[in-house]
């Protein structure tokens, strides 16, 4: 779960470390390595929104996002992903910033 009691918001910057594959699949699509890139929490998938505020400050979470909750209908030509792919990621919360 992490530590801190940290408010999440919309405008809530999230820094972590992901792992991204498609649900059943052994290869990342996605994965950050040693570089921790921040995100706003609104800008980001509806199920990050819905799953990286139940950990805190380095808690780690891992979430199996189904595709309506992801990019639905519409592949990710970038990730090589197909229209209403479910997605397996592993999260590790670095930092949180309001």
């Amino acid at each position: 779960p992490g530590q801190g009691n940290d408010l999440y918001t919309s405008s809530t910057y999230v820094t972590v470390g992901d792992t991204a594959r498609v649900l059943g699949q052994t290869t990342p699509f996605y994965e950050t390595d040693n570089f921790h890139p921040s995100y706003q929490l609104s800008q980001v998938i509806l199920g990050w929104q819905l799953g990286i505020p139940k950990v805190h400050r380095g808690g780690l979470i891992r979430l199996i996002v189904p595709s309506r909750y992801a990019y639905g209908p519409y592949p990710q030509a970038d990730y090589h992903l197909s229209a209403n792919a479910i997605l397996d990621f592993n999260i590790r919360v670095y930092n949180i910033t309001n």
